[in-house]
Parts: C-alpha cells; structure tokens; sequence
C-alpha cells in the first residue's frame, strides 16, 4: 500500500514539473514571437537568413557552397529546412514565415537544456 502511494506521489510530482516546463517552453515561444509578428522583419540577420532560406526552396541541398554571406550561416540547416517545409505545406509566403518558425526553435531549446542538465547531474 505504501509502495503504491509512494508511485502516485511521484507520478505526480513528473506530471507537475512536465506542466510547468512545457508553460516555461510556450511563453518562451510568446515572447520570442512578439518582434515577428510585430515587424515585417527583426534583426540585422533577417536578409542574410531570407537569402539562405530562398535557396533552399529553389536548390534543397542542406549544404551549399557558401557563397560571400559570412561563415557559419550554412552549418545551421535545419532552421532554413524547416522553415521552406513549412512554405511548402501551407504555400506562405518564405518571407512572412521566416520570423515565425525560428522563435519555435529557440522555445523548444528549453527542454533540450533541461534535460541535458537533468542528465549530468541527475536532478530535477
């Protein structure tokens, strides 16, 4: 019997903690969006990433040559990747989903570091 109460306990502590990462992780992605929806476009980095993105819809390569828009621009794919699947889904426009899918990304960022943490020092 105790042994029982004690799993319940646990179990819902894990479905609290999932709870409150996974609201940490939404208002991430809110905050985040904020400057996209607001702006037509955020940051000095917007036309370089419009560029790659745009070459991945017309060339789907995940690793082109580079070609004179800095250096570690194209070792990141998955965000240019991502973000023509999505054009390419919902026929949206490249340019007006660009600054909505990257905030989504940096959100989901927040479990991959809780759990690593998790992990190395095996605590919550």
């Amino acid at each position: 019997m105790e042994l029982l109460l004690w799993a319940r306990r646990q179990w819902a502590e894990s479905d609290r903690l999932t709870a409150a990462l996974w609201a940490v992780v939404l208002g991430a992605v809110v905050i985040r969006s904020f400057p996209g929806w607001i702006y037509p476009a955020w940051g000095n980095d917007y036309g370089i990433y419009f560029g790659i993105t745009q070459d991945f819809v017309e060339n789907p390569q995940f690793f082109r040559p580079c070609s004179g828009r800095g250096t570690s621009y194209f070792y990141f794919p998955v965000l240019y990747a991502a973000t023509a699947a999505a054009s390419g889904l919902t026929g949206l426009d490249v340019a007006f989903l660009m600054p909505k899918a990257a905030p989504v990304f940096g959100g989901l960022a927040i479990p991959v570091l809780y759990l690593t943490v998790k992990s190395l020092f095996h605590r919550r």
